[in-house]
């Protein structure tokens, strides 16, 4: 007997929620509405997890800063970020001082793709550990086209 798990990487599952346009349209509205640049203004993200976060701002070559009431700080194309998380809620950021707010959102776009990578990365890491505990062996792997992942698992006797 097997059992087939299709992973779909979370990139296109949140796409089509939140996608790389809802980042283009924020800076437009942004830029539409008049807010002034000189001002720290703060933003909704989809990231939960802070170390995933840090992680991701490193493997960008921003060297992020977390500190002890778990925000994280960097400095991105002269724009001072501070990512700041309320409970179990996502993190929020503020830009402080941005020269070109649609670019901001653009780099933040990449981080969001690069943070749900890593997401997948770590739910498939933990699946192979689970399917391990609970006797089931990993019978083939194949990563299609859209980065999504099919694993099937035999249930071992």
């Amino acid at each position: 007997m097997s059992v087939s798990l299709a992973l779909i990487p979370l990139a296109l599952t949140l796409r089509a929620v939140m996608g790389k346009d809802k980042f283009q349209n924020w800076a437009e509205s942004v830029q539409v509405t008049g807010l002034e640049t000189d001002s720290i203004q703060s933003f909704p993200t989809n990231f939960r997890d802070g170390a995933i976060l840090t992680r991701t701002l490193k493997e960008f070559g921003v060297n992020p800063i977390q500190g002890v009431n778990g925000t994280i700080t960097c400095t991105v194309q002269g724009t001072h970020l501070t990512f700041r998380q309320h409970g179990d809620a996502p993190f929020s950021v503020e830009m402080e001082n941005p020269p070109s707010l649609q670019e901001i959102f653009m780099y933040l776009s990449d981080v969001d793709d690069e943070y749900k990578r890593c997401v997948q990365a770590l739910v498939y890491e933990k699946l192979k550990q689970r399917a391990a505990e609970q006797n089931l062996a990993i019978e083939t792997e194949e990563v299609l086209d859209d980065n999504s992942i099919v694993i099937t698992l035999t249930i071992q006797k």
